[in-house]
């Protein structure tokens, strides 16, 4: 077996040291382990142990544990083995197995080996007609098989013994006693005997061939019985089986030629005979005797050093339910399928993991598995061909209604290929047929030579086995045929998802070039570069179907985003006006300590419900039922006290659920489509009068955000089931701190939590998936759900559902809450629109693309001539392996799974485990806070090098020009006043700051909405607020917001009522609510402008697509020139700890360079290809250089062939360049900083000029005559930027110098601070905050911050 994996119990939180070493001990013998581990839990046995003895985990310790139980022994005797064998024996002196023609003959001598025996045990097995005996080592499957076979035997006599009283015979026959009568198969005989007495009063059994020669032996004495047996020989039970209704049977030439109405009235007499005698056996009666037989044999349990073997099987039945010790974890793919037992149970494991898949999609209801539960009875008892055949049955039935629904649905896309909706649903049609086959092929492969298997099965009809084979071979060609189909229809829905955010046409043309979607999705032109890979975004990938990929995910987050800002405003405006008279507090149910009990108050009592629960599952515990049979129970009671229910039935409910569906989705939306029935307590036995003291206001609140609660969450997994959970979010500081109420140990305890949520996993992370499960987290081990085939299905989170454990640190600001849940809920609705699509294009371009393989930038290809004839293939690549494949798949485990961060595992410190990735983040945030708290130098750096790119944009006039920005930087100084007004208010109403949100400006209002909180006092408003990089902050927030500003200026739009064109900026107005605003633009007012290639004007209605191109516009500004802050504009570098430990202060950098140097690209997001603006001079230049050698200067052609995004482009280098030379000259005149010490602004302006300088020539190539670099000035200046590859780092080594005190007795040698002691120098530059306010005040002497200028390669 391959790729295994097992779980170890855990105590404490820890893996069970005990258990550990005695597996060590029986070399790894799981069974004997989880026997003897089972033993060791056993009151009588732990008694016998001295209190010294046991370990911290209250455990044996595991040298006592084996020494004193000769564990060594039982592991050695396993050598002799063979010999024990040929002694019972089951082998022969060659090894070779003995065969027995009944169990009956080797019974005793099992029972009598097992009762003198304590290291082995023997047991009885039949494979293909015969018994064997097999005898291994003592083990947790085999220490009561005395008990089995004992209790097998005596039900089987006791059965026997019944019929006999009543005269039917029980001396069988060979046949019938190797097929069906025999105590081994004491379980299915007693089965079919019991259905035989049972169909005999309701109209007769329909026999096989076997069960009537059952019949014929137990009615061998009746004379029709011998008269027919003595016409028809062998040929009865075919008969009668035939006669009795069971059309299968297939008679013999000579039996059917025979069969004539005399013989058919006799065998049907015959019938009718054996019915009515049959028909006077009391079931009730025999069921009582075998039970009776059976208890006497259960009354005598074995014992083991003293303790009863039922006791140990309680156990173990505890350790296999909580463990699952009894099971391993491997590929089961790779299951080989030998006998007919394993292709019935790899049938049910599929058909199991099926129901699983379906479960999760629809929530924790339980799916109809009734034909199911027959299967899995027909496998306990060992009936496994006939639940091959229903399987069989089952998945023809299956894949045939997967091809049928398949087909319905590719009727609706065909008929509108465009329609996001129908693309879906058919990708998840497609998916479910191709998942199917790949899961079923192998089994169904083997199963058509079905003759093949080993047959370990009693009582299998030959036609039973033909029959498998017969169907197995035609599902095996409809499994082909569905896979053909599938991959048929995959492309064509591949290719209409891609060319909704293609565009309209298959080709697109980009300075001559041609560039067909169709063929981008055949074949990759090559890989992806490095950079590509991890520093660029996937949007401008050099592969325009991952861009494509991009672009649809993107989209729905701008939906995302604009249903967001209308949910905001919604909590916003509730929020304030419960704030007059109210906290948000009260929506919690609390316990009798004040402690959240994570559920929210109504009409209903949950905790009521909940200590019902814990007594009826603790008066079964008492009953002495296993672990499994409570859950049954406990899950039948749990129906039988909850009621599906509207939640409740007030106006004000049900009116605010009609106003947020129109408010959301327009007023096309109806209500009625966004409400549910929730599952509760049953209200009649389970009333609440929660509800009843709420004031107005905490009434009018409670309402209304229930229904939002509502409308938000109707397209999620158990919204029903979880409609009063509370939202599982960790109360932030000031939250925490209220919640404590002044209590010492509560508020020691938040600290605590807070220090433990910096370094650990908690369970509304929302950046790495699904929650982690304790018991599989000791074990080394994630929960992770896998498809049919057991490859990891990656499904949508839901965050901040998942349960809190610690109550005290779930967060009561219910307003902050719902926000939380609303990104959550509107993230996955809007995901779930094109999750399947984005999967099966996922699936076309890693499994059905090929890369060419490239040396360089030229394609290998493959030439060989025939004749005169010559034939070239492209050399291809595995996709699968390639750089293109990984960053899909990052870009999807980011984007739509929310795994944005990986997880790298712990590392044990002082007993606590510390997430490798969050001390990761905490380098990287302790970097970012020394670095940039501070830091007014770099501040100042960061917004002028900002607003040179904003200038050079600006010339360039692509997406805005230099009066556009000027407009732009006036707008933001007269909106920001209002702005700066809510900076500590819950609230927004400026224009400026709803804007920044509409089009997400500095790309994190997503997540920042995900923390975001709503503080009543005024301490919690200014902690809640702090932003402790406020300088850099600042900077980042003018550079963004102007350009921003700009691009709207730029954009134009008409309004009929003035007939006249105003800028976007203009048209989009603020409707207010109290202290709210949502920004809207009227589109009944205001038209859309659109020019001709002849410069015709023509007016038409605004869409959400125009408002969402000017989106886009903003977008590629600010992320070009300023980087790129959202996670899916980032590199996948960031979802690696050392990815965002390197790219920590370097994040402005590939889109900086990307957009001077970046080679031919498509960028999705604005549909257009485009390059960087330094590949466009060298093009130009080459071809102006081809001209020259051709004696040919034609510049202004070449000039007029450009493309429009090409003259942008030079337009910049133009811009650049003056920049350029205007700092150089600026440089030179002021001076050499050395001669203006004592003038701090001065130092400063220099300092400015000189970082502007030194960052323009880290951006060009071009040499600057007098600039003070040398002709590797563009080299030295890069690598001066790049000097320390990981801040975190530098930060760090500054943390550790300030901590080493080897120098604190010695002085400064030299300089200017000669004689000062050398760890106080040290000291002030190194110390956190202090070093950086230190180098500032003292800018005006100290040299030192102009260092940096001299190592890019800058002259004085």
């Amino acid at each position: 077996m391959s790729n295994v994996c097992v779980l170890t119990p855990s105590v404490g939180g820890k893996k069970s040291v005990l258990y550990e070493g005695i597996l060590k001990a029986t070399a790894n013998d799981r069974v004997l382990t989880n026997f003897l581990y089972a033993i060791s839990k056993q009151t009588p046995i732990k008694n016998s142990f001295e209190s010294k003895e046991f370990n911290s985990q209250g455990e044996v310790k595991p040298r006592v544990f084996i020494d004193k139980f000769k564990v060594s022994e039982l592991v050695h005797s396993k050598q002799d083995l063979v010999k024990e064998r040929q002694e019972i024996g089951a082998e022969d002196h060659n090894g070779r197995p003995i065969s027995y023609d009944f169990p009956e003959d080797i019974y005793q001598k099992v029972i009598d080996y097992n009762n003198n025996h304590f290291a082995y045990k023997a047991n009885i097995k039949f494979s293909d007609g015969k018994f064997y005996i097999e005898l291994n080592g003592l083990n947790a499957t085999n220490y009561e098989i005395n008990r089995s076979l004992e209790s097998r035997k005596a039900r089987f006599d006791a059965t026997n013994k019944f019929l006999s009283a009543y005269g039917f015979n029980t001396d069988f026959s060979d046949a019938v006693r190797v097929s069906t009568a025999n105590l081994l198969n004491a379980v299915g005989y007693i089965k079919t005997i019991k259905d035989i007495i049972d169909t005999s009063s309701k109209g007769g059994y329909k026999y096989t061939p076997q069960t009537a020669a059952l019949l014929q032996d137990l009615m061998n004495k009746d004379p029709l019985m011998k008269r027919i047996e003595s016409f028809f020989g062998e040929d009865t039970a075919d008969v009668i089986s035939f006669i009795s209704g069971r059309d299968a049977t297939v008679l013999s030439e000579e039996a059917a030629s025979k069969l004539d109405d005399y013989w058919i009235n006799k065998v049907k007499a015959l019938l009718m005979t054996s019915r009515n005698k049959l028909s006077q056996l009391d079931l009730v009666a025999l069921t009582a005797d075998i039970t009776r037989a059976d208890k006497q044999i259960q009354d005598k349990a074995p014992e083991y050093f003293g303790v009863a073997s039922t006791e140990i099987s309680h156990t173990l039945r505890d350790l296999y339910d909580t463990y699952h010790l009894d099971k391993e974890t491997m590929n089961s793919i790779n299951d080989s399928i030998n006998t007919l037992s394993e292709a019935a149970n790899r049938f049910m494991r599929i058909r199991l993991k099926e129901l699983e898949l379906q479960r999760a999609k629809i929530g924790n209801k339980r799916g109809d598995d009734n034909v199911l539960k027959s299967i899995q009875k027909d496998i306990t008892h060992g009936k496994y061909a006939q639940s091959i055949v229903s399987f069989l049955e089952s998945v023809s039935n299956n894949i045939q209604a997967q091809i049928d629904n398949t087909k319905a649905i590719a009727e609706q896309f065909e008929a509108s290929p465009d329609a996001l909706d129908a693309i879906n649903r058919l990708s998840a049609s497609i998916l479910h047929i191709l998942e199917s086959v790949e899961a079923h092929k192998d089994i169904i492969e083997k199963l058509t030579n079905a003759d093949q298997l080993e047959v370990d099965q009693m009582n299998v009809p030959e036609e039973l086995i033909q029959q498998i084979k017969v169907a197995a071979r035609g599902l095996n060609q409809a499994l082909l045929d569905a896979r053909s189909y599938a991959r048929d229809k995959q492309f064509d829905v591949v290719y209409a998802f891609m060319k909704l955010y293609w565009g309209d046409s298959d080709i697109q043309e980009f300075n001559g070039e041609s560039h067909s979607l169709e063929n981008i999705l055949r074949i990759a032109q090559k890989d992806v570069n490095v950079f590509d890979r991890f520093i660029y975004s996937m949007n401008e990938s050099n592969d325009e179907a991952l861009g494509l990929i991009y672009e649809a995910v993107k989209t729905r987050d701008r939906a995302r985003n604009e249903l967001l800002q209308k949910g905001h405003f919604i909590v916003r405006t509730l929020t304030e006006d419960l704030y007059k008279s109210s906290d948000s507090d009260f929506m919690f149910s609390r316990d009798e300590k004040h402690v959240p009990t994570g559920m929210l108050i109504s009409n209903v009592d949950y905790a009521k419900f909940k200590a019902d629960k814990e007594a009826y599952k603790a008066a079964l515990q008492k009953e002495g039922l296993n672990k499994r049979d409570i859950e049954s129970k406990t899950d039948d009671w749990i129906r039988a006290n909850t009621k599906t229910m509207k939640p409740f039935t007030n106006t004000v409910f049900s009116n605010a659920i009609t106003q947020y569906v129109k408010t959301l989705y327009g007023e096309t939306a109806n209500p009625e489509d966004f409400s549910f029935e929730v599952t509760v307590p049953n209200p009649e036995k389970y009333s609440s009068n929660d509800l009843n003291g709420l004031s107005t206001a905490q009434r009018e609140y409670y309402y209304k955000m229930m229904a939002l609660k509502m409308v938000l969450s109707y397209q999620t997994p158990n919204a029903g089931m979880s409609f009063f959970n509370a939202i599982q979010v960790s109360a932030d500081f000031t939250t925490a701190l209220k919640e404590a109420g002044g209590d010492p140990t509560r508020v020691l305890q938040m600290v605590k939590n807070k220090i433990t949520d910096v370094f650990q996993h908690r369970e509304d992370d929302t950046e790495y998936g699904e929650s982690l499960d304790d018991v599989l987290e000791t074990n080394g081990m994630k929960r992770a759900l896998s498809d049919i085939n057991g490859h990891e299905l990656m499904k949508l989170p839901l965050f901040f559902s998942h349960d809190i454990k610690d109550k005290t640190r779930l967060s009561t600001d219910f307003s902050r809450g719902m926000l939380a849940m609303m990104t959550a809920a509107l993230q996955y609705n809007e995901m779930n629109k094109v999750i399947d699509a984005l999967m099966l294009s996922k699936d076309w371009l890693l499994s059905k693309r090929s890369t060419q393989k490239t040396a360089g930038d030229k394609v290998l290809t493959d030439i060989f001539t025939w004749g005169r004839d010559m034939y070239m293939n492209s050399v291809t690549n595995d996709i699968g392996s390639s750089r293109s494949a990984g960053l899909l798949t990052d870009f999807m485990d980011t984007a739509a799974f929310g795994r944005t961060k990986k997880s790298e595992g712990t590392i044990s410190l002082f007993g606590y485990k510390i997430s490798k990735d969050k001390a990761a983040d905490l380098m990287t945030g302790y970097s970012s806070i020394t670095g940039l708290t501070t830091n007014l130098l770099g501040a100042q750096a960061n917004l002028l090098v900002g607003k040179l790119q904003m200038i050079i944009e600006g010339s360039a006039g692509e997406f805005f020009d230099l009066k556009d920005l000027a407009v732009g930087e006036f707008e933001y100084f007269e909106m920001i006043p209002q702005l700066l007004l809510e900076l500590n208010s819950n609230y927004k109403s400026s224009k400026l700051g709803l804007l920044m949100e509409k089009f997400d400006v500095l790309g994190d209002y997503y997540g920042k909405l995900k923390e975001a909180g709503f503080y009543k006092s005024a301490f919690g408003k200014i902690v809640g607020n702090t932003n402790l990089f406020f300088m850099y902050g600042i900077g980042e927030h003018y550079l963004h917001a102007v350009t921003m500003l700009a691009v709207l200026h730029r954009n134009k739009v008409h309004d009929i009522q003035t007939n006249r064109d105003i800028s976007m900026l203009d048209a989009y107005e603020v409707s207010k609510t109290g202290s709210s605003g949502l920004l809207t633009i009227n589109r009944d007012r205001y038209k859309w402008i659109e020019t001709d290639a002849e410069g015709n004007t023509t007016y038409r209605d605004i869409t959400d697509k125009d408002e969402e191109l000017v989106d886009k516009k903003i977008t590629y500004s600010n992320k070009s020139m300023h980087g790129a802050f959202n996670s899916l504009d980032k590199g996948m570098a960031h979802r690696y700890a050392i990815g965002r430990l390197m790219m920590n202060f370097k994040q402005w950098m590939p889109g900086h360079y990307q957009r001077r140097f970046r080679s031919l690209h498509r960028d999705a997001d604005l549909g257009v290809y485009r390059r960087g603006y330094y590949t466009t001079l060298f093009s130009f230049l080459a071809d102006t250089v081809t001209d020259l050698k051709d004696r040919k200067f034609q510049i202004a052609t070449r000039w007029e062939e450009m493309s429009e995004m090409d003259k942008y482009n030079m337009k910049r280098i133009v811009a650049e360049l003056t920049i350029f030379a205007l700092l150089t000259a600026s440089n030179i005149s002021l001076g050499k900083y050395k001669d203006k010490r004592g003038n701090w602004a001065y130092r400063n302006l220099m300092y400015q000029v000189k970082r502007m300088l030194m960052e323009t020539q880290a951006s060009s190539p071009i040499i600057m005559p007098f600039s003070g670099y040398g002709a590797m000035g563009f080299v030295k200046s890069i690598i001066t930027t790049l000097n320390s590859p990981i801040a975190s780092l530098s930060a760090i080594d500054k943390l550790t110098n300030i901590l080493d005190f080897s120098n604190i007795f010695s002085e400064v040698q030299n300089g200017k601070n000669k004689g000062d002691n050398l760890y106080i120098h040290n000291l002030s530059r190194n110390l956190p905050f202090y070093g950086q306010i230190n180098k500032q005040f003292n800018l005006d002497q100290d040299d030192y911050v102009f260092n940096v200028f001299t190592k890019s390669g800058q002259k004085q």
